[in-house]
């Protein structure tokens, strides 16, 4: 008898674990940014983890110059036109060709906490010292770098608004 009603247990489970009634509803777009998905504190978390692993990573030096971009606020950008890049600035690895991406699409590749609003465009000399890392909170395997020295106002090259 226990083997009959186990048998038409586990029937029974299986037929809804097929069915789309045995789902878990859910709300469209609830989820639809990586910022809501974090709760705060899990954002602080991920910032924190990556100053850390900034602190630890080794510095290697450009053995040519490498076009890169930095995605932000426009108010921050505008303070970087003015006095430079900050030590310990994040940048992407690399110019990407093609298309420019959009906010909500760079957002989500490179893990950021608010959506960026201009794309600045920086020229890296050969020399420069930088730490290369993987993003955090981003998609996996994408890459950044941190430049180690400040970088006068002369290595941005052009500032786009992107949408």
């Amino acid at each position: 008898m226990n083997r009959k009603i186990g048998a038409l247990f586990l029937a029974c489970l299986l037929a809804c674990a097929n069915s789309s009634a045995a789902r878990i509803p859910m709300r469209r777009g609830i989820w639809s940014r990586p910022q809501e998905r974090r709760a705060p504190h899990a954002m602080a978390e991920t910032l924190r983890r990556d100053l850390s692993r900034d602190r630890i990573t080794p510095e290697r030096i450009l053995p040519r110059d490498r076009l890169v971009n930095r995605y932000t606020r426009l108010s921050r950008s505008r303070a970087e036109a003015r006095i430079g890049l900050a030590a310990g600035t994040h940048l992407t690895s690399r110019v990407r060709r093609g298309h420019p991406m959009s906010a909500q699409t760079v957002q989500e590749r490179y893990g950021l906490p608010k959506l960026p609003q201009v794309r600045e465009r920086i020229l890296l000399k050969r020399g420069t010292s930088v730490k290369f890392n993987k993003a955090l909170g981003g998609k996996p395997g994408v890459g950044e770098l941190t430049i180690v020295k400040p970088a006068s106002r002369t290595v941005l090259k052009n500032v786009r608004r992107i949408r």
